[in-house]
């Protein structure tokens, strides 16, 4: 009987893991002056809410859905955030003009919290419904409620101090 439990418990423990592509926001320096996302680990609980507890949160927003106007107050507040993760359409060009805005919204600001995009899938979209279900029954992700966290483990980003830059000109 306990070895049956413990299979199971391990089967339960396997499917709960799921390795998605994310891609971080860049980061650049301009005259002296730091743009973009200066962080990239994450560890955090999923929500797709401004209600929650954002400072341990990473927020979920996919692109169809995102109110450019309450990101950009977001950021100019600097409020304490665990991560954004946006969700990225497979068809860019039905939001060609809404992804150039935000393009120029993101890298154009300083946003110390770590930034990320994913292309949405059936997967990932059913994470952010079953998410989504969560915020809106008032059962925010937690380490005793259970949810989803999101999890990246990498090492900091260093400043390159001498790029290798090449040219090349074709007459």
């Amino acid at each position: 009987m306990a070895v049956c439990m413990v299979i199971l418990a391990s089967v339960e423990l396997g499917d709960a893991a799921t390795a998605v592509d994310v891609y971080r926001l860049i980061q650049y320096d301009l005259a002296g002056i730091p743009f973009g996302s200066r962080f990239a680990n994450l560890n955090h609980h999923a929500s797709s809410s401004l209600n929650a507890d954002l400072s341990r949160t990473v927020l979920i927003i996919p692109i169809r859905d995102l109110s450019l106007s309450s990101l950009q107050d977001y950021i100019d507040r600097k409020t304490p955030l665990g991560g954004l993760l946006f969700l990225l359409p497979g068809d860019f060009d039905h939001q060609r003009d809404d992804l150039v805005r935000l393009e120029r919204l993101l890298i154009h600001a300083y946003i110390p919290y770590p930034v990320y995009f994913a292309f949405e899938n059936q997967h990932i979209r059913d994470v952010f419904a079953h998410v989504k279900h969560n915020d809106a029954t008032g059962q925010p992700a937690t380490a005793t409620t259970g949810g989803y966290k999101l999890v990246v483990s990498t090492t900091e980003a260093k400043k390159v101090s001498f790029p290798t830059i090449t040219n090349i000109q074709v007459i």
